[in-house]
């Protein structure tokens, strides 16, 4: 119809990946397959209830923290409690360290610097 744009056409520019200043340009983040793997297994460890509580009393403890210690903390069982911080060692964020029948965790640097942006951001918010 006249005064309507074309099919796949925005008024006054057209869609596609036309030469000499179309409006669509390559993008290109950076990252490597392998960067991108990483950071969803990252996210993904946080995105549950008891996996981010369990990193949040670990970072606040500011010491290693028995597993033992933990599971009384949240609304969970031992189990359940386990495979959450296996998940977050798995994605970095957690250290631990074995002593007789006890694990021991401890935040890393990344997983430190993650939720001082993630505080960061929330305070910006307010």
């Amino acid at each position: 119809m006249d005064g309507e744009p074309a099919s796949g056409e925005v008024e006054g520019k057209r869609s596609g990946t036309e030469s000499g200043g179309g409006c669509c340009s390559a993008v290109d983040h950076g990252l490597t397959e392998h960067d991108v793997e990483v950071d969803v297994r990252a996210f993904g460890a946080l995105a549950n209830d008891t996996r981010y509580e369990l990193l949040r009393l670990i970072d606040a403890a500011q010491e290693e923290v028995c597993a033992c210690e933990l599971v009384p903390e949240l609304d969970v069982n031992q189990s359940t409690t386990s495979r959450a911080l296996n998940a977050l060692y798995e994605a970095g964020f957690v250290d631990r360290r074995k002593e007789g029948r006890w694990r021991h965790y401890e935040t890393t640097s990344r997983a430190e610097e993650l939720l001082a942006a993630v505080d960061a951001t929330r305070e910006a918010e307010s």
